[in-house]
């Protein structure tokens, strides 16, 4: 990521987990650093297991194939997708009492998360910031599988991903020491990188 010629570049993770890849990344590279906010679509009866995602701009990217294959009705899709936006909204209320929004219009920008599963969430995360007018868009994780990246490649100008993985169960299975990322650190990740007042 230093070889590269970036334009004021902002580092954006996902949270919870994509804060902590997120904030060393833009300590190593000299860049600015935020979060863009995120949710996976869980599966009904097996919340592990992504049917889609949503961005804080709310519109939820549905994998409509699987929600198809595993019979998931409308009703539910629906509860989960408000449960979702609901989660979002309480992260964005404890999040930017810390932190404002940084500017991302004309800047280069680099999304990132501790890994891909299925890609859904960090799709629906760049939808959110190609909104937002960035000169460029950058995707840049540790690990992912193989078949997920041609879809993330798509929606972004470049994609740096340090292993792509052909077999694949879940990110955690990638680290030595995988713990669960609290909204209390996240927060005092974000304190860290508060502008001046």
């Amino acid at each position: 990521m230093r070889r590269l010629s970036l334009r004021d570049p902002l580092v954006l993770g996902i949270p919870r987990g994509g804060v902590v890849t997120g904030a060393e990344l833009a300590k190593t590279i000299g860049a600015d650093f935020d979060v863009v906010l995120a949710h996976k679509l869980r599966c009904p009866w097996n919340p592990e297991f992504a049917i889609g995602a949503v961005g804080e701009d709310g519109q939820p990217m549905v994998d409509r194939a699987v929600v198809r294959r595993l019979n998931v009705s409308d009703e539910d899709l629906q509860r989960e997708c408000q449960q979702q936006v609901e989660e979002i909204n309480r992260r964005k209320r404890l999040f930017r009492g810390v932190r404002p929004p940084a500017e991302i219009a004309g800047r280069s920008v680099i999304v990132t998360d501790d890994g891909v599963a299925t890609g859904s969430t960090m799709l629906a995360a760049l939808q959110v910031v190609r909104q937002r007018g960035p000169a460029e868009l950058i995707v840049a994780v540790p690990v992912a599988p193989q078949d997920c990246l041609p879809a993330i490649r798509g929606k972004c100008d470049r994609l740096v991903c340090l292993q792509a993985a052909t077999e694949f169960y879940a990110v955690g299975e990638f680290y030595r020491w995988f713990e669960p990322t609290t909204d209390e650190e996240v927060v005092e990740i974000l304190r860290e990188f508060a502008p001046a007042a």
